[in-house]
């Protein structure tokens, strides 16, 4: 897998694919959607909720990982989870990623997820995990 740079500190993740304008004849604008990518980096959301930062010691780059949707959430409706090689939570595909990945797991796109890279104590929370995913 070939996978793009790394998210700049503190950006939450990679941004959602843009909406360009198209021009057509005297000046008009259309805007169409790019479409998503099928390989990114980003990092995972909500590691410091229930202790889950604890679980990323024993994780090491190159690990796979699972992205499992949570159907059913209150708080996204297309969250989806980052699941360990244990299958145990390690916290969520930031939501402007979400929101065009769970459509396509949804319609059944396989998906391939590793451990990117995984810092310590000294990184904010929100930065500890970064993850590489291919969508097929």
């Amino acid at each position: 897998m070939r996978f793009r740079e790394d998210p700049q500190p503190s950006s939450g993740g990679i941004r959602p694919p843009a909406i360009h304008a198209g021009t057509l004849g005297a000046g008009a604008a259309l805007a169409t959607p790019r479409l998503p990518p099928s390989e990114f980096i980003c990092t995972v959301h909500g590691v410091c909720f229930d202790n889950r930062y604890r679980k990323l010691a024993q994780l090491a780059v190159g690990d796979p990982l699972y992205l499992q949707r949570e159907h059913g959430s209150r708080i996204d409706q297309n969250a989806i989870r980052v699941m360990d090689p244990r299958v145990e939570q390690l916290g969520y595909v930031p939501p402007e990623i979400s929101r065009w990945l769970a459509p396509l797991i949804d319609r059944g796109n396989p998906t391939l997820a590793r451990v990117h890279r995984v810092s310590r104590k000294d990184i904010p929370y929100y930065e500890r995990l970064v993850i590489e995913v291919e969508v097929r």
